[in-house]
């Protein structure tokens, strides 16, 4: 089977969308009896498996126009050249394809379904496009059964039309690495892993924290897409209860997660929860918003925030946990739906031959 993987939105500086394109098709490359071709941009510096046939696209700017003006040029000839029985596409965008299954993997629709939280552009945007790349498709991945229900419920997929989940992993972060050199010596400490963009509700965590009501100080890591970060936490620089290494190093992360007395997860809409699942593969307690996808994956040493917009109640969850009425758990155990890339790659191979679709002519060598 041959198979063309549009990675195009993955770029350096993203957590999760880096993170599941890099991983999918590290799992794929592993597959007997599979080819892959990966469509990635060119400038992202990021490194791929070298098993994988890697197609680098020239992009004036990584961004959702310039990725379809690509495709709309590059990608019908790209799929006939690879000789491609399927296109799977790591984000709801339309590939631009003719004549091939086509496949795409739903994170989450936010934008969609919460607009207050995502702004008026990335809400227009995705009525515009979302629906009807996903009325379109073959075939749909969702990372959880949350944003399977969304899908159905927004975009009015016909009867019939397949929406399977397949929950994604995290990254393979070490055990032995060092924290990052602002954490050092600072003792215990809670731990924010994720962006700073409005639904991740970082403001509401940042309010409970001030001038130390909590007991211990707040580590704050992760992207920074446009300015959002800073302009959170450069008025709070001079305050001794955060600290905010930046993006860091999967080893570092790792130690992070590790040492952490406690890991916070506070956002209002989430599609799967890596950070949650990151954070169980080392065992640590961890307080998160009650929403569906983190229900799904936590395990015993999970508390719930039922109103995730009061500081107070963050303030009593954190004095919980710090009375040992959350314990960390044995490392390395972690919730039965983390599984490996390895096994995100064969059910997403294995969900795409189950569509029973036939290849158009010319499209490939065969059926699915």
């Amino acid at each position: 089977m041959r198979l063309v993987v549009d990675a195009l939105v993955a770029k350096g500086g993203q957590a999760g969308l880096r993170t599941h394109a890099l991983g999918l098709t590290r799992g794929l490359a592993g597959m007997q009896g599979l080819r892959t071709t990966v469509v990635v941009d060119g400038a992202a510096g990021l490194e791929w498996d070298d098993r994988l046939d890697v197609v680098e696209a020239r992009l004036r700017r990584n961004t959702a126009v310039h990725r379809a003006a690509w495709r709309a040029v590059h990608m019908r000839r790209l799929v006939r050249r690879a000789r491609a029985d399927a296109v799977l596409v790591t984000s709801p965008e339309w590939p631009w394809t003719r004549g091939t299954p086509t496949f795409i993997w739903v994170h989450d629709l936010g934008p969609a379904m919460a607009p207050g939280l995502y702004g008026r552009a990335r809400w227009l945007r995705y009525v515009a496009t979302l629906g009807r790349t996903l009325r379109r498709c073959d075939g749909i991945f969702a990372v959880s059964n949350a944003t399977k229900l969304d899908v159905s419920r927004w975009a009015g997929v016909e009867r019939g039309r397949t929406v399977r989940v397949v929950p994604i992993a995290g990254q393979v972060l070490p055990d032995s690495g060092q924290l990052p050199t602002p954490v050092r010596g600072i003792g215990e400490f809670a731990l924010y892993v994720g962006a700073f963009l409005p639904h991740k509700n970082v403001a509401t965590l940042l309010e409970a924290w001030k001038d130390g009501a909590a007991g211990l100080p707040l580590v704050c890591v992760g992207p920074d897409y446009a300015g959002e970060k800073a302009q959170l936490l450069d008025p709070l620089v001079e305050g001794d209860w955060i600290v905010s290494p930046g993006f860091v190093e999967p080893s570092e992360l790792g130690a992070l997660y590790r040492e952490a007395r406690v890991v916070l997860l506070p956002s209002l809409f989430e599609g799967f929860g890596l950070p949650l699942a990151e954070a169980q593969q080392f065992g640590a307690p961890v307080i998160a918003s009650r929403l569906p996808p983190y229900a799904g994956i936590a395990r015993e040493n999970v508390r719930f925030v039922d109103d995730p917009t009061s500081p107070d109640e963050w303030v009593t969850a954190t004095r919980d946990v710090l009375t040992s009425r959350l314990r960390r758990n044995v490392p390395g155990r972690t919730a039965p739906e983390f599984s490996g890339w390895s096994e995100v790659a064969r059910a997403t191979v294995e969900g795409i031959r189950l569509t029973g679709r036939e290849p158009r002519a010319g499209s490939g060598t065969g059926p699915l």
